[in-house]
């Protein structure tokens, strides 16, 4: 969120940024924004693409007061700012952002190599909010 948004209830009447109306992250927002009291309708919804886009268009204008955000453009956005200007604090749970999926039966014949995958991903930097041990799903391919 922008520096002068100290809580969800204060978008209202605020420009929001979303990759898609549509799409996951955008909704996990509007429910975010609704659980304080705040309906479609409350803020104005610009659609700026993904992530990256999203972080670029809330440095570059201000009147885009908040939007979903995943390491590392989560960490990019908290440097520099107040502590609490980067997590809207919203009772939607846990959520998977970025995902990778295989087969079952691929991921228990190729589990050294999805491994080696998570390992890289998490190196490059996309999961540098992620404990970095063992991930829990290729334990369940490994376990037979």
């Amino acid at each position: 969120m922008q520096s002068d948004i100290n809580s969800l209830a204060d978008i209202k009447g605020k420009t929001v940024v979303v990759d898609a109306v549509n799409t996951a992250y955008a909704f996990q927002l509007y429910e975010m924004l609704r659980q304080k009291g705040l309906n479609k309708g409350d803020y104005e919804i610009k659609m700026a693409g993904a992530t990256g886009f999203r972080l670029d268009a809330m440095i570059k204008d201000k009147g885009n007061v908040a939007g979903m955000m995943n390491p590392p453009f989560l960490d990019a956005w908290r440097k520099g700012r107040p502590q609490g200007h980067g997590h809207g604090g919203g009772g939607v749970g846990p959520y998977q952002g970025t995902s990778a999926f295989v087969l079952r039966d691929w991921g228990k014949a190729n589990a050294d190599t999805v491994v080696k995958y998570i390992q890289a991903y998490i190196e490059a930097g996309a999961g540098v909010s992620i404990r970095r041990t063992r991930p829990r799903s290729s334990r369940s391919w490994s376990s037979g």
